[in-house]
C-alpha cells in the first residue's frame, strides 16, 4: 500500500487546530495519523512560517493568518495537561483494620483464588483474601491450608534467578515518566501471534498493546501510539518521557528512532548482558502468560487480541502489586494525580 499523501493546506490546518489548544489525541483520529506525524508537521510549520507548504501569492487573508500563525507560536510551551480527578477507591475510603469481616478464611477460599490463578504463590493469595474478599487471615495459616491440600506453587530448583545487583537503572518517580516496551509470542494454531506490550514503571499500568502475526517496527509503534493515545490525549510533546527496551532491530530501528524523535521521547537502551534492565516489563508479560495465554489452547489472531484486550482491562483496574503495596495500576495513578492536584 502507498503511503498517504497530505495537501498543505491539510497539514496546516492540523497543525493549527493543536495550536489554538484542540486536543492533539482528537486530531490525531480525525486525520487518522500519529502523535509522530503531527510532531512532524507541527516541526515544519514553526520553522517555515513565512514560507506556506504551497508556494503561491500570498493573500491579504494568508497575511492575517501569518500574524496570527506569530502570536499563537508563543503559546505553545503554555498548554498544560487537564488532570481529571479520579474516583475514590475502595483502597482509600476503607481501611483494611476498619472493615474486617467476621468469618475466617478456609479451605474453600484457598482453593478459589488458586483455581483461577494456578500461578500464584501463597502470598498473592493471602493478599487477594485480606485486600479483595476482606476476610481476617494470617498469612501463614493459607500457607499451612494450602500445604495441606498441595497446592503451593512447585519451587524450580534447577533455574535459579540472579539476584546479586547489576548495573544500574532509572526509576520513576510518577506516573508518565518511564515507560518500557517489550515483545512476547505465543503458539496458536495458525503459527507463532506476537504480543507487544507499553508499561508504566511507575504505575505497572499497561497503557499500550498491539498483536499481529510477525514482529515488525510497525507492531511497535502501534503499541506506542495507543499508549500515547490515551495517556497523552493533548499531545506527549515537552512531557519529557522515557522510554525503555532493548536492544532490538525494532526498537532500534531508524524508523522507530526517528518517530521518537518527532515525539520527543528519550530512548533508554538495556545495557548488554543486563537482564534486569527492563525487568518491570518483562515481569508484566510474565504475568500476562501466567494469567492468560499458558491457561489454554489458542486459534489465531482475532481470539488472541479480545482475550488480550479483556485481561489488560481486568489487570489494570483489579491486579494487586506487592511492589505496590497490594494496590492496582489505576488506583496508584489515580491516586498520584488526586495528590498533586
Amino acid at each position: 500500500m502507498k503511503p498517504r499523501k497530505w495537501e498543505g493546506k491539510t497539514k496546516a490546518r492540523a497543525v493549527l487546530e493543536g495550536i489554538k489548544g484542540r486536543k492533539v489525541a482528537e486530531i490525531c483520529n480525525d486525520y487518522q495519523i500519529t502523535q509522530a506525524q503531527y510532531y512532524q508537521w507541527r516541526e515544519q510549520f514553526l520553522s517555515n512560517l513565512d514560507k506556506p507548504f504551497e508556494a503561491k501569492k500570498a493573500s491579504s487573508r494568508e497575511e492575517r493568518l501569518k500574524a496570527e500563525n506569530q502570536k499563537l507560536k508563543a503559546l505553545i510551551g503554555g498548554l498544560t495537561l487537564e488532570l481529571k480527578k479520579p474516583k475514590k477507591s475502595c483502597y482509600e475510603e476503607k481501611n483494611i483494620s476498619c472493615c474486617r469481616r467476621e468469618k475466617q478464611a478456609d479451605f474453600k477460599e484457598n482453593r478459589r483464588a488458586q483455581e483461577r490463578h494456578p500461578f500464584w504463590g501463597y502470598r498473592r493469595i493471602w493478599a487477594y483474601l485480606v485486600y479483595v474478599d476482606q476476610v481476617i487471615v494470617n498469612k501463614k495459616r493459607v500457607y499451612n491450608l494450602m500445604k495441606q491440600n498441595n497446592l503451593l506453587v512447585t519451587k524450580e530448583t534447577k533455574l535459579r534467578a540472579k539476584r546479586t545487583p547489576l548495573k544500574s537503572k532509572p526509576k520513576a518517580s510518577k506516573p508518565g515518566e518511564i515507560w518500557g516496551t517489550d515483545m512476547t509470542k505465543i503458539k496458536t494454531e495458525i503459527g507463532w501471534v506476537y504480543i507487544f506490550i507499553v508499561l508504566d514503571w511507575y504505575s505497572k499500568k499497561v497503557v499500550g498493546k498491539q498483536v499481529g502475526l510477525a514482529s515488525k517496527t510497525e507492531d511497535w509503534l502501534a503499541a506506542l501510539e495507543e499508549g500515547l493515545q490515551k495517556q497523552y490525549p493533548e499531545g506527549v510533546k515537552g512531557k519529557k518521557l522515557k522510554l525503555v527496551s532493548d536492544n532490538g532491530c525494532q526498537p532500534s530501528s531508524h524508523k522507530f528512532m526517528k518517530s521518537c524523535n518527532h515525539l520527543g521521547i528519550e530512548q533508554i537502551f538495556t545495557s548488554y548482558n543486563n537482564p534486569k534492565g527492563n525487568a518491570e516489563t518483562e515481569r508484566a508479560i510474565r504475568t500476562m502468560k501466567e494469567e492468560l495465554f499458558w491457561l489454554k489452547e489458542w486459534k489465531g489472531v482475532k481470539q488472541v487480541e479480545d482475550a488480550l484486550n479483556d485481561w489488560v482491562k481486568s489487570y489494570n483496574a483489579t491486579y494487586l502489586h506487592s511492589s505496590l503495596g497490594y494496590k492496582t495500576p489505576e488506583w496508584v495513578e489515580g491516586n498520584f494525580k488526586q495528590e498533586v492536584a
